[in-house]
Parts: structure tokens; sequence; C-alpha cells
């Protein structure tokens, strides 16, 4: 399924943009609060990352994961296959803000700098003005940072997410992730080509 994945995108893409496999978390606990133990674990991200590289991408990204030893787990599976990929790791912070306001971001760039990861960030589970917080705190270490947050928060109808938030608006508010540092950027929950495209035209020389 991941070397497919590879060959849709980079037929897709053509010689237009760079191709990347992303890797996420398992959605279960490690030991000793859950049933993974992190060998098996770091065995099943080697499998998927595997895949990845013999599909010939162009580099890997570790995205939503909550639990940040996980997150450590899949670098290392990642880097025991190559040392040479270009490597982003991404933590998703929940929305609470004395999580936020206090040291656990810079905390969390201080040990994934420590894994030479290319690119350090957040995705997920906040939106745009949620992530400059975010952004700011990770500012300490010397990785190029990644914003990619949702569009918004979204209100649930019929069990399923609806945002609201217009691609203009999401834009404007991304361009500010790029003035607090930011060197990726992008839109994750909710985004489609539209908030994509308005995104590129907002930061495009910023």
């Amino acid at each position: 399924i991941n070397r497919k994945g590879v060959w849709l995108a980079r037929s897709a893409a053509g010689s237009r943009a760079r191709v990347l496999g992303v890797m996420g978390p398992s959605g279960r606990m490690l030991r000793p609060i859950g049933p993974l133990e992190p060998d098996d674990l770091t065995s099943c991200f080697a499998d998927q990352a595997s895949a990845l590289l013999s599909g010939s991408i162009d580099g890997i990204v570790l995205k939503s994961f909550i639990d940040v030893d996980e997150l450590e787990l899949a670098i290392a599976a990642v880097r025991s296959l190559s040392t040479s990929i270009p490597l982003l790791a991404l933590k998703s912070f929940p929305e609470d803000g004395s999580v936020l306001a206090g040291p656990f971001p810079s905390e969390v760039a201080a040990r994934l700098t420590r894994h030479g990861v290319d690119a350090i960030g957040s995705n997920g589970t906040v939106g745009p003005q949620r992530m400059i917080g975010i952004i700011d705190s990770l500012r300490g270490s010397d990785a190029p940072l990644v914003a990619i947050p949702d569009v918004g928060i979204p209100t649930i109808i019929d069990g399923m997410p609806v945002y609201s938030a217009e691609p203009r608006y999401v834009a404007s508010a991304v361009r500010r992730l790029v003035e607090h540092g930011a060197s990726i950027v992008g839109a994750d929950g909710g985004a489609d080509v539209a908030y994509i495209s308005a995104i590129a035209e907002s930061v495009r020389g910023a």
C-alpha cells in the first residue's frame, strides 16, 4: 500500500513537486500503560518506512503523534534504514492553555532535535491562531519549524466534522505562522485544494 501510494503521488506530481511519505502513530499505548512493546512498534514503523523508501520518496513526515516516546521510536526506525533521507518530526499538542504556556513544547523540541531530524513542528488538533503559541515555544531549537494546523475547530453535525473557516482567513492566519518562524506550513484537518492554494498564494514571497 505504501509503495503504491508513492507511485500514485509521483504520477500526479510529475516534476512539479516533491513527494513525501507520511507515517502516523499506532493509536495504541505503549507498555506499561498499554499493550504495545517498544521493539514490536519499532519493527512496524521500520516496515512502513522500508516500503516508502523503496518507492524512492523525497522525504518522510512523522505526524499526528501525541506520545513523544512513540515519536522517538518512529524516528529511530526511519534512521535505522536511512541516515540521509529528509525527516520531519511533528508532535500534535492538545488544545490546553496550561500545556501551551508551560515548558513542554520547548522540552519536546530539545528531545526531537537530539535525534538529528531535519525539521520539527506540530500538526493538527488546533487551528492556525492557536498554533502560533506552539511555534513560539518551539523556536528555541535550531531545526527548521513546521506548522500544519487544522483549518479551525470543527462543528460535529450528524457525527461528521464540519469546518466553517474560509480559505482566505486560514491563509492569512498561516502567513502569521511564517512571520513567527515557521519554514514549512500547510493545513491539516478540514483542508482541501482550495485551502492549500490560498495558503500557497498568501505565503509566496513571505
